[in-house]
């Protein structure tokens, strides 16, 4: 790997998960899951996982190693001063007192401003069944997409960490080097734990990433949340498609959870249809994914 010269800007911030704190519950420091990579441009990366255990953790990336922050369990970082179209090699650390943790190597390449020449692959509704999850990603890693999109009910409730324990071993065959997009369904509800464990793009609403945008290559992704909010994420929305498309965008990708047209078994989502599809139709949005109803 050609070394570079990186100004790597680190910003950590973590939740404390008090109450899922485990002691010699796990032999060992380790990572759990993880790392998921989200919201990558040409010029950043975040990155998140968990320890089975609080513990001080760093990432090893372009020759330093940077972001060093805890004892926590729920890690989370952004990376700046990343070069565009270049491939970088990390890994995580991790140590306590009396242990230390070190990961293998996973690699992410960003993108290039406009970059079009690329697959990418979008699903949903995962909560439920963790052996027709694998088989769906298995199929995703087949396909090397470049980002991967999901349209909410990652787990069946989003409060439980057992899910989520189900839900990231599987994800992790393409989560280290693949960014990954999601946007709330009604099983994640405001769950903390979809906060706390997924590198989301910075937005509005809870936590300030209930929706958002972001961009990546030639298309720019809007994730909204179909369960609360429509109003004022209709009034974001409007301003967000009045504004000039970001540079190097060709496309503008719209995702959340219920539909707004739906043949069953669940209604159509009426307050999409009012304060959205307006929007959409007339703002240069080339497509919408949804999910929610499936057989």
């Amino acid at each position: 790997m050609r070394r570079t010269n990186l100004r790597l800007l680190a910003f950590l911030w973590v939740a404390v998960l008090a109450a899922l704190c485990t002691s010699g519950a796990f032999a060992g420091l380790s990572v759990v899951w993880g790392p998921t990579v989200g919201d990558l441009t040409s010029t950043s990366v975040r990155l998140a996982w968990y320890t089975n255990v609080p513990a001080m953790a760093e990432v090893e990336i372009g020759g330093q190693t940077v972001a060093r922050g805890g004892p926590l369990q729920a890690h989370q970082v952004e990376l700046q001063g990343l070069q565009p179209g270049q491939a970088y090699h990390y890994r995580l650390l991790a140590d306590t007192a009396t242990d230390k943790f070190t990961g293998p190597w996973h690699d992410f390449t960003t993108p290039t401003v406009g970059m079009t020449d690329f697959d990418f692959c979008a699903y949903g509704d995962t909560r439920s069944n963790p052996d027709l999850h694998k088989q769906v990603v298995d199929a995703i890693v087949k396909c090397a997409p470049r980002m991967v999109l999901h349209t909410g009910d990652l787990v069946d409730n989003g409060t439980d960490l057992e899910g989520w324990k189900h839900f990231f071993p599987i994800v992790s065959l393409f989560a280290g080097s693949t960014p990954f997009y999601p946007c709330l369904g009604n099983h994640e509800g405001e769950s903390d734990l979809y906060f706390q464990l997924l590198p989301l793009p910075d937005g509005f609403g809870l936590r300030e990433h209930q929706w958002y945008t972001a961009v990546f290559g030639s298309c720019q992704i809007i994730s909204l949340d179909s369960d609360r909010n429509h109003a004022e994420q209709g009034e974001w929305l409007k301003q967000l498609l009045a504004q000039p498309r970001p540079e190097g965008v060709a496309w503008r990708l719209v995702m959340w959870h219920a539909p707004p047209y739906t043949s069953g078994p669940h209604a159509p989502d009426a307050d999409a249809l009012k304060y959205w599809c307006p929007l959409l139709e007339n703002g240069g949005v080339d497509l919408v994914f949804n999910g929610h109803n499936h057989y």
